[in-house]
């Protein structure tokens, strides 16, 4: 339990940070709204295989590892649309478009990607904050 109530501290705080800045940048100048729209393109493709189905995830629901995912994509889409609207930011349809990130297929940018990611544990070997 200790460590779920962490999580749920930890993403609420970048929810709320991350939010903050859409809003800044979609709601900036031009300039700063044309870049978030375009990252908003360039990232959508990915978003789908977050809440698809599969074999996988139908086992871990049906033995309670975690919830049915249609009702946390309902969810998270509605926060995302309040964020965007707030920003002047358009939500495009969320389609699963690209698949393969649960089977450990990437790209070779997320290798660097996950190398910064892991900068500080390397580092710092069983640090704890």
């Amino acid at each position: 339990k200790k460590f779920s109530e962490k999580a749920v501290l930890e993403t609420s705080y970048h929810s709320q940070y991350s939010s903050q800045w859409i809003i800044t940048l979609g709601d900036g100048t031009e300039e700063s709204n044309r870049k978030m729209s375009d990252a908003i393109m360039n990232l959508e493709p990915f978003v789908g295989e977050l809440f698809s189905e599969d074999n996988f995830t139908r086992y871990c629901v049906q033995k309670d590892f975690f919830p049915e995912l249609g009702p946390i994509f309902d969810k998270w889409k509605a926060e995302v649309n309040l964020i965007f609207t707030k920003a002047n930011l358009d939500l495009p349809d969320i389609t699963l478009k690209k698949r393969g990130g649960r089977k450990g297929e990437h790209s070779e940018a997320f290798g660097y990607l996950l190398s910064d990611l892991q900068y500080m544990q390397r580092t710092f070997p069983n640090s704890s904050w």
